[in-house]
Formats: C-alpha cells, sequence, structure tokens
C-alpha cells in the first residue's frame, strides 16, 4: 500500500503541462490551479507562482501546440511525388524549395513541443521529427542532384563582365564610388 502511495506521488509530479504567459513565455511543469494565481513546479526553477491574469492559457496536451503539423507533412509528401514526376526545371526547383519551407516549419513546430512535454508518453513525437528529417533529406537530395547534374541555376557570386577584381576592392574601400 505505501508503494503504491509513492507510486502515486511520483506519477503526479511527473506529468507537465504548460502556462503560457501574456507576454509570450512558456513554462512547463506541474500545475495546480489556486483561487488568485497557478503554481508551477518546475525541474529546473523549483515553484514558480503566476497570478491569473499573467496567464494567457494553460496547455495539457501538445496537440494544442502542434496545429495543422500532420497536414503539412502531408502536403510536402504530396508536393515530393508531384516533383518528382515532374521534368527537371524551375518549376521542380520552387516547389521542392517550397515543400522544404514547409518541412522546416512542421520540424520547429514539433522540436519546441518536445521540448516543452519531455515525458516517455509523447515519444511519438520523437518518431514525427524523425519522418520530417527523413522527407527534408530526400526533398534536398533531389534538389541537390539538380544543381549537381548542372541543369539547375548557377550557383554562387556572378560577376559583372569588365570589372577587374582590383577595381571591385577599390569600390569597396572608397564611400565615394560605392
Amino acid at each position: 500500500m505505501r508503494s503504491f502511495a509513492v507510486f502515486c506521488l511520483l506519477s503526479t509530479t511527473l506529468l507537465a503541462d504548460v502556462a503560457v504567459l501574456k507576454d509570450g513565455t512558456r513554462v512547463s511543469g506541474r500545475i495546480v490551479e489556486k483561487a488568485q494565481s497557478y503554481e508551477v513546479t518546475t525541474s529546473d526553477a523549483g515553484l514558480r507562482t503566476f497570478l491569473k491574469e499573467e496567464v494567457e492559457k494553460i496547455i495539457k496536451d501538445p496537440k494544442e501546440l502542434l496545429g495543422d503539423v500532420v497536414r503539412t507533412m502531408a502536403a510536402a509528401k504530396d508536393d515530393y511525388s508531384r516533383a518528382v514526376a515532374m521534368a527537371e526545371g524551375p518549376d521542380r526547383n520552387a516547389l521542392l524549395k517550397e515543400s522544404i519551407t514547409k518541412i522546416d516549419a512542421a520540424r520547429a513546430a514539433i522540436s519546441s513541443t518536445r521540448e516543452l512535454f519531455p515525458e516517455d508518453k509523447y515519444a511519438d513525437l520523437d518518431q514525427k521529427l524523425m519522418q520530417i528529417m527523413q522527407l527534408k533529406r530526400l526533398l534536398r537530395d533531389r534538389l541537390h542532384s539538380e544543381f549537381a547534374s548542372g541543369s539547375g541555376t548557377r550557383v554562387g557570386p556572378v560577376r559583372p563582365a569588365g570589372v577587374s577584381l582590383e577595381d571591385a576592392f577599390s569600390t569597396l574601400l572608397d564611400p565615394v564610388k560605392r
């Protein structure tokens, strides 16, 4: 009976919620609601108390922070499939770059959510993050292969014709010429 009580006590202290303050700060820990405040027990700072008017909302589930991440991942996968079917060219490049942007936003959302909800019961976030990184690698590899084959646009600085290196440096150093 005593071990059951200790287990219950430990399990309640391991549950983490997130208090989102009105200034945008997020505090993760065990949250207890009081009459006029919230008490947040964090692993690093201990007990912190916030007035209710300082708190914008309490998040109890990471799904509340993820938004449309699953839909974004599906859209990026569809974009990848469409890009593979397209002929190489600027339209395909644009689609791949757009997909990478979508994936980066999804990765940022999942990473920040995982930091706020580090418990083992949210390990599915790690799986989603791994899937995102795999998809990003596929997108980047497809984009890279276009540049490597020479069919993409030229990478690197383009020097104007007829300007020597000395003229370029003298222009940089002389404020009147700039």
